[in-house]
């Protein structure tokens, strides 16, 4: 039996938080998150979208249209990211429902393209 360790790439991780302060390109978006959060004051807001889909073909036609790399991140992901922060009325939605002050999030496999947003306070 092998020691396999699982990377899990959705939660930040230190070494990595530090490679993205010092400008590396080994990090994630939850490290990057996680590293400015660092940075900000107590008080200070913090605004968070993201595109997503749980349509893989969907996504891939996405992808070829884009001249940098896209990636698909849903709610789970940014709920990690947004850990400890205060999250400001709806919390984490789509964006048009937290504009209305809706709120909520698509069902999976909904089949469509859709925007993730939240906006939190970092506490003290």
């Amino acid at each position: 039996m092998s020691d396999v360790v699982q990377l899990d790439t959705t939660k930040p991780n230190i070494a990595r938080v530090y490679d993205y302060m010092l400008g590396g390109k080994d990090n994630f978006a939850a490290d990057r998150v996680t590293g400015y959060a660092s940075r900000v004051a107590a008080g200070s807001w913090i605004v968070v979208s993201v595109g997503t889909t749980d349509d893989a073909e969907l996504l891939d036609r996405a992808r070829g249209s884009f001249t940098l790399s896209a990636w698909n991140h849903g709610p789970r992901e940014m709920a990690a990211w947004l850990a400890g922060l205060t999250l400001a009325p709806p919390g984490m939605s789509e964006a048009r429902r937290w504009i209305s002050q809706v709120g909520g999030v698509p069902r999976a496999n909904e089949g469509s393209w859709y925007i993730l947003c939240a906006a939190a306070v970092k506490p003290g």
